[in-house]
């Protein structure tokens, strides 16, 4: 427990930068969370979950981060979450880079943490199982923020979805639908990708959407740029799609046909 003041009130906090200079033996820290109060608004409390480490030689490799506040009390409830990732069945899907994954709720998040229990995770078309925990129960799940660090040879990965449960409530379960790349040099050219929940379970019934795309008959209408869609639905979204079958899609006055799926 530390003082630090007397300094200007900064009203609602927001966020903390915290981290070491690295000096000494050993230097690298895991910090678990940070929590603040001020002395003259002691009804008031900040709280900032970490679960990370601060060390080169240890994911992220940061000596610092910042560390956005949380809505409870990380020192509070806590759960263990189970964390299923499926790799897609596409030519080159796997990846033997390292892959990371931060889970938001509307109570916070779980900090950047490195999925990891097998030499061969993120093979295609399997089905990698993960425990991330004892951490803050996060209340309802809204959003995974999911990527790799590029290590490797052939790092790009494709991922089909992400499941969550959690262990003190195993009756709920979140869907988050990816079917996208994470690659540099695919389509959408990342490596780490934010991804909202959806209301239902991906890996249950499916279909194949027939899309018709009908460029105008207009002056330039056409493009030779990669079209992408999204279709939304009560139930999710299909996640980002390139829309290509053809080195002549979206030409003037032209009807394209794709179908999008399994989804």
């Amino acid at each position: 427990r530390f003082e630090v003041g007397p300094v200007p009130d900064l009203g609602q906090l927001t966020s903390v930068d915290i981290g070491h200079d690295g000096t000494g033996m050993g230097s690298g820290w895991h910090c678990e969370y940070v929590e603040v109060s001020s002395l003259t608004r002691p009804d008031e409390r900040w709280y900032f979950p970490v679960h990370s480490w601060f060390d080169l030689s240890e994911e992220p490799r940061q000596r610092r981060q910042t560390i956005k506040v949380a809505k409870r009390d990380p020192s509070a409830a806590t759960t263990t979450y189970k964390i299923e990732v499926n790799t897609s069945d596409v030519k080159n899907a796997g990846t033997d880079a390292n892959v990371h994954i931060v889970v938001f709720g509307v109570g916070g998040n779980t900090g950047k943490v490195r999925l990891s229990n097998s030499k061969n995770n993120f093979e295609r078309a399997e089905l990698d199982r993960f425990e991330v925990g004892p951490v803050p129960d996060l209340g309802q799940l809204t959003s995974v923020d999911i990527g790799h660090d590029g290590t490797g040879m052939g790092s790009g990965w494709h991922c089909e979805y992400v499941e969550v449960s959690s262990l003190t409530r195993p009756d709920e379960r979140w869907y988050f639908p990816v079917h996208s790349w994470f690659d540099l040099s695919e389509e959408p050219r990342q490596r780490r990708q934010t991804i909202k929940v959806a209301k239902r379970d991906p890996s249950a019934a499916t279909t194949t959407y027939k899309i018709e795309v009908n460029t105008s008959d207009v002056k330039n209408a056409g493009t030779d740029a990669n079209v992408h869609i999204v279709v939304f639905g009560v139930g999710g979204n299909t996640g980002k799609v390139r829309l290509s079958n053809s080195k002549n899609n979206f030409e003037r006055a032209e009807l394209d046909r794709f179908e999008v799926g399994p989804v």
